[in-house]
C-alpha cells in the first residue's frame, strides 16, 4: 500500500507506531492515533505526546471501540 496516497485525503492516521508511517503522517499534516505494541513505537508515540503531535491508545486496556472513538476525535481536534 502506499501510504503517502492514502495520507493526502486522510485526516487521521491509527497505526502502532511506527517511525515510517508515524513520520510520514506527520510530514503530511495527518495526526497519528497510536497504539504502540513494541518497544520503538512505545518510543515514537511518547516523542509525538511530548510534541501534542499524536495520541495514544494503550493496547492492554483502552483498545476498546469508545476509547478508539474519543481518540479519533482528539486527533481531530489537534490539526
Amino acid at each position: 500500500m502506499n501510504l503517502s496516497q492514502h495520507l493526502a485525503d486522510a485526516d487521521l492516521l491509527l497505526c502502532h507506531g511506527s517511525a515510517t508511517s508515524t513520520l510520514e503522517a506527520l510530514y503530511k499534516q495527518v495526526t497519528p492515533v497510536i497504539a504502540p505494541s513494541h518497544n520503538d513505537a512505545y518510543f515514537v508515540a511518547r516523542q509525538c505526546l511530548n510534541a501534542e503531535a499524536a495520541v495514544t491508545i494503550d493496547w492492554t486496556t483502552g483498545f476498546t471501540r469508545r476509547n478508539i472513538r474519543t481518540a479519533a476525535t482528539t486527533a481531530l481536534h489537534l490539526t
